[in-house]
């Protein structure tokens, strides 16, 4: 065992406290920039899921009534960041109906739009279709009825 002495601490005592002090600084800035390289990427991969499916949307739309097609829309999960929520359209009439959205844990929803307010998205039961974490087959289907022309989004 190591004495104090005139000549100060040395041997593995000093080492361990150089170790301690290194990790101590350089751990928190490694901390963050894996935390903000992961919200980043799951929030990237959000937006281009919310992109595609309201591509989709549009695209039917212009097509008219009858046209309809199948999305793969998978919203991922990271370690770090987690989306909270994912929806596509929503009740007639209404500014969700005319977008996808999503909202990153902590963070501030993000909605997707076509540029076209006539284009209205919505479900069989008339309310937005969530989605959780994960791979999920979307049909969307342009139709016409009582209420007008739109575009119904539905989980397989």
């Amino acid at each position: 065992m190591r004495r104090w002495d005139g000549r100060g601490l040395e041997g593995l005592p000093l080492q361990l406290l150089i170790v301690a002090v290194i990790l101590g600084i350089s751990l928190p800035i490694a901390y963050a920039g894996f935390d903000n390289y992961d919200k980043s990427r799951v929030d990237s991969a959000a937006r281009t899921e919310a992109s595609r499916a309201m591509s989709l949307a549009a695209l039917l739309y212009a097509g008219g009534p009858g046209n309809s097609d199948t999305l793969t829309i998978d919203i991922p999960n990271g370690v770090l960041g987690h989306v909270e929520y994912f929806a596509i359209g929503g009740a007639l009439g209404t500014l969700d109906a005319s977008s996808v959205r999503y909202r990153m844990v902590g963070g501030a929803e993000q909605r997707m739009t076509s540029g076209n307010t006539f284009v209205q998205i919505t479900t069989p039961t008339g309310t937005a279709l969530y989605l959780s974490a994960g791979k999920h087959q979307v049909q969307m289907e342009c139709i016409s009825g009582s209420n007008g022309t739109h575009v119904q989004a539905k989980e397989l």
